[in-house]
């Protein structure tokens, strides 16, 4: 379903940004892929991350306006 994380902070051309979590080398799943891609096609950036230094990552790029 929905990713773990919800940031609601619109930045650039983006409503706000979604971040799945995931350990080890696991993937999203059909579902989570589908409802990523919706949100998407929503305005939302959507990453997925394995980590917290990579979740740290993908904040902070989005909140200066660089790729999620």
């Amino acid at each position: 379903g929905i990713p773990d994380m919800m940031l609601a902070v619109p930045r650039g051309r983006h409503h706000g940004l979604f971040i799945e979590h995931k350990a080890g080398t696991r993937k999203p799943g059909p579902i989570q892929n589908d409802r990523m891609q919706e949100l998407m096609e929503q305005g939302y950036a959507v990453a997925v991350s394995y980590g917290c230094d990579k979740t740290v990552d993908i904040i902070s790029n989005y909140l200066r306006g660089e790729r999620a």
